[in-house]
C-alpha cells in the first residue's frame, strides 16, 4: 500500500508539472491573475476594474501574490497547481474520515480518482476559479467529517467562500444546510 500511494503522489505531481508547462494557454488565465494583482495594488473588483466572477478569488490571489507574481503567468500556474493537490489532499482525507473499513484504501482511491485524472489536473492548474473552488469546498467537506467542535461553522464559512469564489456553488450551501438542519 504504501508503495501504491508513494507512486499516485509522484504521478500526480508529474501530471501537474507537464499541465504547468505543456497545458494550453488558456485565454481566462491572464484576466484572473491580473485581477488579483490590480487587487494587490489597492483596487477593488466592480468599482475599479471588470471582473465577471464572485470577489473572492482576486483577495486570495492579491494576498499570495508574493509567491507567484514575480514569475507571471507561470508562477500563478504552479500556485494554481498547489490549491489542486491541496485540494486532492483534502480530497483523500475526507475519504479517510468518512471511511469504516480500508481508509488507506479510500484514501488512495480518492487521490486517484482526483490528483491522478487528466481533466481535474489540468483545470486546476490553469489560475480561474477551479482549484480555489475545490480547495475551499474539500476543504469544508474534510472538517465537516472531523469531530471539532466548531466544525459546522468551519464548514459554513469554507462553503460561503466556495460561493464568493464561484457563484454557482451557492447551492451547496443550501444542500448542506438543509441536511445539516
Amino acid at each position: 500500500m504504501k508503495i501504491a500511494a508513494a507512486t499516485a503522489v509522484l504521478a500526480a505531481f508529474l501530471l501537474a508539472a507537464c499541465n504547468v508547462v505543456m497545458g494550453p494557454l488558456n485565454q481566462d488565465e491572464g484576466w484572473y491573475l491580473l485581477a488579483g494583482l490590480n487587487t494587490a495594488s489597492g483596487m477593488m473588483p466592480y468599482r475599479d476594474y471588470f471582473y465577471s466572477q464572485a470577489p473572492f478569488l482576486p483577495y486570495f490571489y492579491a494576498f499570495a501574490s508574493p509567491l507567484w507574481a514575480p514569475l507571471g503567468v507561470l508562477g500563478g500556474r504552479i500556485f494554481t497547481s498547489l490549491l489542486g493537490l491541496l485540494s486532492a489532499c483534502l480530497c483523500a482525507g475526507f475519504a479517510w474520515r468518512v471511511s469504516s473499513q480500508r481508509r488507506g484504501l479510500a484514501a488512495l482511491c480518492a487521490w486517484l480518482l482526483t490528483a491522478c485524472c487528466p481533466v481535474y489536473s489540468y483545470f486546476t492548474v490553469i489560475p480561474k476559479t477551479y482549484a480555489l473552488a475545490s480547495l475551499l469546498v474539500s476543504g469544508a467537506f474534510f472538517v465537516l467529517a472531523g469531530k471539532n467542535r466548531f466544525r459546522f461553522e468551519i464548514c459554513a464559512v469554507l462553503l460561503a467562500l466556495a460561493c464568493g469564489t464561484r457563484v454557482s456553488l451557492g447551492i451547496l450551501l443550501a444542500v448542506v444546510g438543509l441536511g445539516l438542519l
